[in-house]
């Protein structure tokens, strides 16, 4: 797992790089993509 820091820095260089409000909204997405998929199996009870 990457940082706050480390992940806005990424969203910052893609969109400099890009210039492209899509493609920032898709890696945005894409960074929170595994916790959505994983918390609902971490927050079943045991």
């Amino acid at each position: 797992m990457i940082g706050i820091m480390t992940q806005l820095a990424i969203l910052w260089l893609i969109y400099r790089l890009t210039d492209s409000v899509l493609l920032l909204g898709i890696a945005g997405f894409l960074s929170q993509l595994p916790f959505a998929l994983c918390l609902p199996y971490l927050c079943l009870p045991h």
